[in-house]
């Protein structure tokens, strides 16, 4: 039987930690992923600095499922926290705990680190803001984020919706969105499924599961996603050199 039809079992829980004592887990931490990861994310995850923790793993699930039933699996153990990580990510040693402290010293319920998204031309950070919105056919624009001035300061910014692949979310904000709207996920894919209504007849944004997250955040909240540019983290992926003129493009694996 799979991870996802056992909701209540957890693929692991902390050892104590260099202080002596294991406690009561802070921390939630999920990683879904769909094949084999590469060595280097092996090792960086094996090192990260990690405070007394439970954490679940996802494999060949749809990506807002998956998300869904490891954060509903976390909230019954009732952490503080809950962190995502995506395979292909790697994050700084520190990065988990950097992020606990920016998030209790400016009161920033959703953190993100600094990654670049996967897109050909011009680097991009995965953080975006909104340009524009139809709410009738679930259409959004979004625009990228200028990070270029805030990477020297080390600045904490606002954005509209940002990527999961290094995100830490306080729990109590996930309970807020059940007990705003408990018939709704948390994460829903709408790309592509254009004629599905969410429960209550609401148009499916047409926008990834992220994108939907940070969207109920703002529109059932008034929460915004904040970036770190502090916690600097690399994305993985694969190039292929063309055979027409030897130039670099990404691959679609």
């Amino acid at each position: 039987m799979a991870i996802w039809e056992q909701p209540e079992i957890l693929s692991g829980q902390s050892q104590p930690t260099a202080g002596g004592t294991t406690g009561k887990p802070e921390l939630g931490l999920y990683v879904i992923y769909q094949q084999n990861v590469t060595m280097e994310w092996a090792l960086r995850f094996r090192q990260l600095d990690i405070p007394p923790h439970i954490y679940m793993f996802n494999k060949n699930q749809p990506y807002d499922t998956a998300r869904e039933v490891c954060v509903r699996g976390l909230m019954e153990k009732d952490v503080k926290y809950i962190f995502s990580l995506d395979s292909d990510t790697l994050i700084p040693l520190n990065a988990i705990p950097a992020m606990i402290q920016f998030s209790e010293q400016f009161n920033l319920p959703v953190l993100s680190g600094l990654y670049w998204a996967k897109k050909p031309g011009a680097p991009m950070p995965a953080a975006w803001i909104k340009l524009n919105e139809n709410k009738e056919t679930g259409k959004y624009e979004f625009g990228s984020v200028n990070i270029k001035p805030y990477l020297e300061k080390r600045s904490i910014v606002p954005v509209d919706v940002c990527g999961s692949g290094c995100m830490l979310v306080k729990t109590e904000i996930f309970k807020k969105l059940d007990e705003k709207n408990p018939d709704l996920p948390f994460f829903c894919w709408g790309l592509g499924r254009q004629k599905l209504q969410l429960p209550g007849g609401k148009k499916i944004p047409m926008v990834s599961e992220d994108f939907y997250f940070c969207l109920r955040l703002q529109e059932e909240l008034g929460i915004k996603p904040h970036l770190a540019t502090a916690v600097l983290c690399d994305h993985e992926t694969m190039t292929i050199k063309r055979g027409a003129d030897g130039g670099y493009e990404l691959s679609r694996l």
